[in-house]
């Protein structure tokens, strides 16, 4: 069952996303909340973004230099 909650999510994803610029993160940044009581998660957010419905472009402007002359098996 998806115990994420819509106003926690988008809450989530604009304070992570605005601490990860004020604070120059040049990794990013990840958060989950969890309701403790019961292990539920109320939400789950990155930035960088990635996108689940397009996961081989690259977000990160350092990786995609190099990207190409990863070995691939």
């Amino acid at each position: 069952m998806l115990s994420i909650d819509l106003t926690v999510q988008s809450i989530a994803e604009r304070h992570l996303r605005r601490a990860v610029i004020d604070n120059q993160c040049l990794g990013g940044g990840a958060i989950i909340i969890m309701e403790p009581a019961t292990g539920n998660i109320l939400a789950m957010a990155e930035y960088p973004n990635y996108d689940l419905n397009d996961p081989f472009t690259i977000n990160n402007d350092e990786l995609a230099v190099s990207w190409d002359t990863m070995r691939r098996k």
